[in-house]
């Protein structure tokens, strides 16, 4: 059966390559960086919690988006909500009402590793597979990582670089979302996975795990089925695709079965493409975004120390697609105020207004509406450096200008870029790039008060080839 499958693998990637036309794909873009209205000064530990208490459960309009990845920075600024005091079960719907609360110190003046001493009992009584949440943030969390016992390794927070990367870019591009971080690693992917899908209350997920040896993981052999099963209940799976043009996605166990969204990345500030990032996937977004910087060693020589830094990838790319996909939902459910979440396998279902959005009119709707660029919106050049709070510390020291100056001349020679097809865009950008600016269409298109946008039909024809390779890989 392996074999078997082995074989239409490779039969399904040769017929592929012989009628199409290898294209560009790339993955950089900026951000602007945005501004959080946050409380400093006073330690917010000092501020009492409110209780669960059942008689005050007022369930609202909420979108649950939750990533699969290392840990979280929950001290950092973008995650701060002052008003959220409350047990999530009291305004999101089926949340465990056993959910812990851990009231961290969020004392900005102190710093980072200041609050983390303060609050180190805290962290050492953390367990794994435990459900936590964490009052004045939209952050909830729970680990499927095992520390070895008597090092200062903490429940999810240690080793939490990408997953602050990941979520921080969730946490500005949709800020109403709640964010749950379900940290694993490549052993436990597939029970952290399972735990995820099986929770009613959440949206979507983003496995957020390299996918370039998918195939030799042996441990992640169950994950297509389980993602399968999270698509059939509701539920929207939203995947990178890889950072290597070697790689092809729809190979991958991650992120290469049909019900699977694959992201790839493109470099917005240019419009352009490149040719150094995994090829045939969905959608394109952001391949570089501003996102939360991590805290060095107390003892290190940091000329970095900056709140927000650039984060490169197509990990970037899949949470600004989530955010979006989490944007939409979010702006239906207010309208309505609907209070549910995934009811009856949809996202949206109230049948009194003949109304009922499920993961598949969402994903058929963005693909009309995400879009293609034209060649002529090329801009020959490179990312805005000037604009990355590092590069901006490298210049202010006049010491390193060499090494500064000979760095960004590397930078310039691997993010350069080339205009989008003007024959066929869909070679490089899949159903199209999605970011926030199609939100409103994409709204307008579910309710039925705008009509669908017409796509190529070259493109309709050369996705729904992937499409069907994808099945023909990924169907028993």
């Amino acid at each position: 059966m392996k074999k078997c499958r082995i074989i239409k693998k490779i039969f399904s990637i040769t017929s592929l390559t012989i009628i199409i036309i290898l294209s560009s794909l790339n993955y950089t873009i900026i951000a602007e960086k945005r501004t959080i209205n946050i409380v400093s000064g006073k330690p917010y530990s000092a501020i009492t919690v409110l209780s669960l208490n059942q008689s005050t459960a007022d369930y609202k309009p909420n979108v649950v988006i939750a990533l699969i990845d290392t840990a979280i920075d929950v001290y950092h600024e973008i995650y701060r909500r002052e008003s959220m005091i409350t047990h999530p079960s009291t305004y999101i719907e089926g949340f465990p009402e056993n959910a812990k609360a851990v009231n961290v110190t969020f004392d900005d003046s102190a710093g980072y590793w200041s609050n983390v001493n303060t609050d180190k009992s805290i962290w050492q009584n953390l367990t794994p597979r435990t459900l936590y949440w964490f009052p004045h943030t939209n952050i909830i969390g729970i680990s499927f990582q095992d520390f070895d016992e008597g090092g200062e390794n903490y429940t999810l927070l240690s080793g939490h670089w990408h997953g602050t990367v990941t979520s921080s870019i969730v946490a500005m591009k949709c800020p109403k979302a709640t964010i749950v971080m379900i940290q694993a690693n490549s052993s436990t992917l597939a029970e952290a996975f399972s735990w995820a899908v099986n929770q009613t209350w959440i949206d979507i997920i983003i496995p957020e795990f390299a996918t370039r040896q998918a195939d030799a993981r042996p441990e992640w052999t169950e994950i297509p089925n389980i993602s399968k099963k999270a698509v059939e209940e509701g539920k929207m799976i939203i995947t990178p695709s890889g950072n290597r043009a070697r790689d092809i996605s729809f190979s991958s166990n991650i992120c290469g079965m049909p019900w699977v969204i694959s992201v790839g990345g493109v470099e917005s500030y240019s419009h352009g493409a490149s040719i150094f990032v995994s090829r045939w996937t969905d959608y394109v977004s952001n391949f570089t975004e501003m996102a939360a910087n991590v805290p060095k060693p107390p003892n290190y020589w940091n000329l970095f120390n900056d709140t927000y830094r650039n984060g490169s990838g197509t990990s970037a790319s899949a949470p600004v697609v989530a955010a979006t996909f989490g944007l939409i939902i979010l702006q239906i459910r207010e309208k309505f105020n609907y209070t549910h979440g995934i009811i009856n396998e949809s996202l949206i279902d109230i049948p009194e207004k003949s109304i009922r959005i499920t993961n598949i009119d969402l994903r058929e709707t963005v693909n009309h509406t995400a879009i293609y660029w034209k060649t002529k919106d090329w801009q020959p050049g490179h990312w805005p450096y000037w604009k990355d709070p590092m590069w901006q510390n490298l210049l202010s020291h006049i010491l390193l200008w060499p090494i500064t100056f000979s760095a960004l001349f590397l930078l310039r020679f691997f993010t350069m870029t080339r205009p989008v097809s003007p024959v066929a865009p869909w070679l490089q950008m899949g159903w199209g790039f999605v970011d926030s600016s199609i939100v409103n269409e994409t709204v307008s298109v579910l309710l039925g008060e705008k009509e669908m946008p017409e796509k190529p039909d070259g493109a309709i024809r050369y996705m729904n080839l992937l499409y069907n390779i994808r099945k023909d890989i990924w169907t028993n």
